[in-house]
């Protein structure tokens, strides 16, 4: 379950506060600070994969884009960020310093094992990523069910898709194909 700090800040705030940080991972949802859960190694793989395969469709395609892995923040409102598992942004890249991507157009979360985490990555984060104007794509991995969903913009939201992804997910903008089995981990044959 994620710790809520007693705090009530808006994002510039939190993020100065995040700097003062020796470590750990956060969002604010409504002002306060969430602590996010710590993850497996299962969970880190899969984010690991998902970034490198939204990379190489970026390269493949050659479009003027760049992919990273969580730890930029995404504004949500003057309350509330996120901090997606990997996310698509157009070049120039960033700053090194910054903290947050103003312009992300994919944002891709894997579903931690709780079920809180879940719920939220189902329910709250699509509507708040659905409030950013540059989304276009919010990707949720599931590695344990080896599903993928992928919502799209329409309009002033992001609709749910009607079924898991199959095959490859075309994301355009900015104009990448990436196959869905690639956002996955590599079963486990050691296990």
């Amino acid at each position: 379950m994620n710790a809520v700090l007693p705090t009530f800040l808006t994002v510039d705030e939190f993020l100065l506060w995040c700097l003062q940080q020796e470590g750990g991972r956060y969002e604010l949802d409504a002002g306060r600070i969430v602590t996010l859960q710590a993850e497996n190694f299962g969970h880190v793989r899969t984010k690991r994969c998902a970034a490198d395969a939204l990379s190489a469709a970026i390269k493949a395609a050659g479009v003027p884009f760049y992919a990273v892995p969580d730890g930029p923040k995404v504004r949500i409102a003057e309350r509330r960020s996120y901090e997606p598992d990997a996310l698509v942004g157009p070049l120039p890249m960033p700053p090194d310093d910054v903290l947050e991507i103003s312009n992300p157009v994919i944002v891709l979360e894997v579903l931690s094992p709780t079920t809180t985490s879940q719920r939220r990555d189902l329910t709250v984060k699509v509507e708040g990523y659905g409030r950013v104007a540059s989304i276009e794509h919010y990707i949720i991995v599931d590695a344990v069910e080896r599903q993928v969903l992928h919502y799209r913009r329409h309009g002033d939201v992001l609709s749910p898709p009607s079924a898991p992804s199959e095959g490859v997910l075309c994301l355009d903008p900015p104009g990448i194909v990436v196959a869905v089995e690639a956002l996955l981990a590599p079963p486990r044959t050691d296990a």
